[in-house]
């Protein structure tokens, strides 16, 4: 399996919106995609299909952390998939310690 990542264009939209629309998980990305305090979002693909997203930000109750939050189209390899979106965002240098949460419904 390859899993290719990249930064979140524009372009993108169409089919973040697509998948939302199927899964009804996640519709919290488009509110932090839209966030002007956003740092970082990038999709990740097997076979040019969306398979999962990164998305980092930073907020004032704790200025000093990137928050993230990954979300795996479901029936995918969650692992591999977290992988690879979370080595994109630790090669772009990101400079606060990462900070994330795992729901209870993400537990891959």
């Amino acid at each position: 399996m390859s899993v290719e990542v990249k930064e979140f264009t524009i372009d993108d939209l169409k089919d973040i919106l697509e998948w939302l629309r199927q899964d009804n998980d996640g519709g919290e990305v488009l509110d932090l995609l839209a966030a002007s305090n956003h740092l970082y979002a990038y999709t990740a693909r097997e076979k040019n299909v969306m398979t999962g997203i990164l998305v980092s930000w930073q907020n004032q109750f704790h200025p000093y952390c990137t928050y993230m939050k990954i979300i795996n189209k479901r029936n995918t390899d969650h692992e591999a998939i977290g992988r690879s979106l979370l080595n994109k965002l630790i090669q772009d240098e990101v400079t606060f310690p990462i900070q994330t949460s795992l729901w209870h419904s993400s537990t891959k």
